[in-house]
């Protein structure tokens, strides 16, 4: 159930995504990586942790970035990266 959620969680940050304004074509294409590189982790078995915490620090890195700018995606950022820490990813 939590997967799921956190799916519905991602397609919603990419609709907020394609809608936001005003957001460079380098973090438009990072943030994409990034909830790629998180539907990955969800639908691989096993994930080693390294791999984790590279994938969460450069979430906390991204939110960052894009707080000044887009609070809302940056909120939905922060989001996410509670959901996946209460799945220990």
């Amino acid at each position: 159930m939590a997967n799921e959620e956190l799916l519905a969680h991602i397609e919603r940050v990419r609709t907020e995504l394609v809608a936001a304004k005003n957001i460079s074509p380098e973090d438009r294409d990072l943030v994409g990586i990034l909830m790629t590189d998180i539907v990955a982790h969800l639908t691989e078995e096993e994930s080693d942790e390294q791999a984790r915490g590279n994938l969460s620090d450069r979430l906390r890195k991204q939110v960052t970035n894009l707080e000044v700018d887009h609070p809302k995606l940056a909120g939905a950022f922060e989001r996410m990266i509670n959901m996946l820490a209460s799945l220990g990813i």
